[in-house]
């Protein structure tokens, strides 16, 4: 994070605390939309700029500025091997390259990295995991004070260039660009990638990172914006089909979830609506291409859920969704058999109807 007080320089103060906000967004975001974060660390600060240029830097804002190469911070939770530390910084470099870039596709650019395979490995064996997000924020934050002090200076000679008439332009510059990718450590790819520059607002303030929208009931600011296409796991789906929250499940479907994603039961979001009589969401995930004949483990149906829940009108709109009444789970039973045990004389009578169609 560079820091515009009339003469910029790096300040490493600023960039930890805009790591910790990231970190703490990035990690509540991804637990909110269904995934489990294992482990997440802060590591450096420039490790992706040129390692041989050299830069203005600051450790805190009142120390004096002095010239220094990347990285200009390493986090002591590191391994000491060096190689390790090495490859963590590689990566990181490479993907700043690779998903900044225009021409050539992010994962082409990054399979065609044979040296990288070893850095990958390294870190598949000191992380214990499959995959790994990597996040790299590259900013810089001009206080309103400075813009005016620079917009005076800028407004000073212009006047002198306009026969003496005063000009002053002020303007918010402060932004923040971000480069994201998701790597599969055992194979070596690059799974998923995303890139953006946000301008304005106070990108060293941790409001400005994650926002919760109530309306939707998700996180809103810099970390939706960066990974509103990652799907959203069958558990965040599942959980507001439970609840009938139909606001958070025109999120989920926003987000292009798989709506047929299920439970550790093979329960999808449509299951759960028919048993617990949440007809506006199952409405909803039928609307957006739910599939109303997904079976469970033991082959149940949203239908056969329905009735054997006595949900006559779940089962109503099933069936004029054209679910299947012949389907026939684990046990050879239809969702009329299930009715016929339960001596449910409506449903009996509804579903003999449309088996006769």
């Amino acid at each position: 994070m560079t820091m515009d007080r009339l003469k910029d320089y790096v300040s490493v103060e600023d960039s930890r605390a805009v790591e910790s906000y990231m970190a703490s967004a990035i990690t509540s975001y991804f637990e909110h939309i269904g995934y489990e974060v294992s482990t997440c660390c802060m590591p450096f600060v420039g490790s992706f700029k040129a390692a041989e240029e050299t830069f203005v830097v600051k450790q805190h804002r009142k120390d004096k500025a002095v010239d220094a190469h990347p990285p200009f911070f390493a986090e002591e939770v590191l391994p000491q091997n060096k190689a390790c530390q090495d490859a963590y910084a590689r990566i990181i470099g490479e993907i700043s390259c690779d998903v900044g870039q225009q021409e050539t596709p992010p994962t082409d650019m990054f399979d065609a990295n044979e040296t990288i395979r070893e850095d990958l490995r390294l870190l598949r064996d000191h992380l214990q995991t499959r995959y790994l997000l990597v996040v790299a924020g590259n900013g810089v934050s001009v206080p309103g004070l400075t813009s005016f002090a620079q917009g005076m200076a800028t407004g000073m000679a212009t006047g002198l260039l306009t026969g003496g008439f005063l000009i002053v332009t002020v303007s918010d510059v402060s932004y923040l660009d971000t480069n994201a990718a998701v790597i599969d450590l055992s194979e070596g790819t690059l799974l998923w990638s995303n890139s953006l520059r946000l301008r304005g607002g106070k990108v060293c303030k941790e409001e400005f990172y994650s926002k919760w929208d109530e309306k939707f009931k998700t996180y809103g600011g810099w970390v939706q914006s960066v990974f509103f296409h990652v799907p959203v796991k069958a558990s965040r789906l599942i959980e507001a089909a439970k609840k009938g929250d139909c606001k958070c499940l025109e999120w989920v479907v926003l987000t292009g979830a798989n709506l047929d994603g299920g439970d550790a039961n093979r329960m999808t979001g449509l299951h759960w609506a028919c048993q617990n009589d949440h007809l506006k969401a199952l409405q909803l995930l039928a609307k957006h291409g739910a599939n109303v004949d997904c079976p469970d483990a033991e082959g149940n149906t949203p239908l056969h859920y329905a009735v054997r829940a006595d949900q006559s009108k779940m089962a109503k709109a099933l069936l004029k969704l054209k679910a299947n009444v012949h389907a026939q789970n684990a046990q050879g039973e239809s969702p009329l058999d299930i009715a016929r045990s339960r001596q449910n004389k409506k449903l009996v009578k509804m579903l003999s109807k449309y088996a006769k169609l």
